[in-house]
């Protein structure tokens, strides 16, 4: 349902941050609801899961808003 504006691999990295931009932020989009570094996608303990990183407008996952620096899993369909 959403646009791929860009294809990352995970493969070489143990975590992707994902943010407006600045130091560490490895996906950047230019958008005024995220921070400069606003989350990261982590494999952690055999499943993908997303920790927001403390952001001004927080993340919400599934319709479900994340506990700043609490790994939630993501579904595996």
């Amino acid at each position: 349902s959403g646009t791929v504006v860009e294809r990352v691999s995970l493969r070489d990295k143990p975590f992707l941050v994902v943010g407006r931009g600045g130091a560490g932020c490895d996906l950047q989009q230019d958008h005024p609801s995220l921070s400069r570094c606003h989350a990261a996608v982590a494999h952690r303990d055999g499943e993908w899961c997303v920790v927001d990183l403390g952001s001004t407008h927080g993340t919400t996952v599934d319709g479900r808003r994340l506990v700043a620096w609490e790994p939630a899993p993501l579904r595996q369909d």
